[in-house]
């Protein structure tokens, strides 16, 4: 019997979502689903309105994560924000002078979040975590290099100071989807910033890197492996994309170009999914690999996210 080729990259999916008219110009913003004092009557999240036209919110309703439909007469101005609280007076407590809320939902958050408008039509998504693509990768023992954890290795943890550890989870850049992990982060503002403006906001960032595959999952010895990704940026134009990999134990990676050109197993040429085709290995072989992407401004983004505090183990396996 064969036994099959292994490839490590670390994979988290997100959700997608549907929009429609100009409520599809609501979407969440913000997200403080864990803070650091544990009270639940402290979550809130945060909604923006990137679109140029107001739009009337009187019936929506939060229809997973928590439930909660919106008062008569919620108005969310063009460009405003509004801030959806667990209970009123603690936010109040917590956040004087922000006067743009609403508030007294049921339930507690979790690890998502779903708006849907007065016909019952899903208007924005999101999932969430403090780990994989949502978090960074530093070494474990404090990320000092060389230091070994309790296991007696390098080890990594994941670091995720929106879970627990006084920030909220902000939106990048609203002009991208905000459904890749990718285009969130931790606030550098303690407790956030609800009702206002996003503490890490940025209109021009690194391509975002999401639904990263390989096939056959299980190649055998024979077959060659086709590595794909879809790449998103505000521009089209200008994108490369390499993977780097290495035979488990070798001392170098191997940098190949990714495409875009329907020929690389990559879909339909210009459809923003790059693939590369990587050679067959011997049986039994396990084979690490990152992606990097980088676009005409020369933002890069290397996948698995690292932590620059640490060594960078590229592969994803540990």
């Amino acid at each position: 019997m064969q036994t099959a080729v292994k490839f490590f990259c670390g994979i988290f999916v997100s959700l997608a979502c549907a929009t429609s008219a100009f409520a599809g110009d609501v979407i969440i913003n913000e997200i403080m689903y864990h803070p650091a004092s544990t009270n639940v009557l402290e979550e809130w999240f945060e909604l923006y309105n990137a679109g140029s036209n107001a739009v009337n919110l009187s019936g929506w309703k939060i229809t997973k994560g928590v439930a909660f439909t919106f008062p008569a007469n919620t108005v969310l101005v063009a460009g405003g924000y509004l801030v959806v609280a667990a209970d009123g007076p603690t936010f109040v407590g917590k956040h004087p002078g922000v006067a743009n809320f609403v508030a007294g939902w049921s339930g507690t958050l979790g690890h998502s979040l779903e708006l849907s408008d007065n016909t019952g039509q899903v208007v924005n998504a999101v999932e969430f975590y403090g780990e994989g693509d949502w978090a960074a990768r530093v070494l474990g023992a404090g990320g000092v290099p060389g230091a070994l954890d309790h296991y007696g290795g390098l080890g990594w943890e994941w670091s995720a100071p929106h879970d627990g550890a006084g920030s909220s989870l902000e939106l990048i850049n609203p002009a991208l989807p905000n459904t890749y992990a990718h285009n969130w982060g931790p606030s550098a503002s303690l407790n956030g910033t609800p009702g206002r403006a996003n503490s890490i906001a940025a209109t021009n960032v690194a391509p975002l890197i999401a639904g990263i595959a390989h096939t056959p999952v299980l190649p055998a010895p024979t077959d060659v492996v086709t590595v794909s990704a879809r790449i998103v940026d505000e521009h089209t134009n200008g994108l490369t994309v390499t993977i780097d990999y290495r035979v488990d134990g070798a001392a170098s990676f191997t940098t190949a170009p990714m495409f875009d050109d329907g020929a690389h197993g990559d879909g339909v040429a210009g459809d923003g999914i790059y693939g590369a085709i990587l050679p067959a290995q011997p049986n039994g072989t396990i084979v690490e690999f990152y992606l990097q992407a980088r676009d005409a401004e020369n933002n890069l983004r290397t996948y698995p996210h690292y932590d620059r505090r640490g060594t960078r183990v590229p592969g994803g396996a540990e």
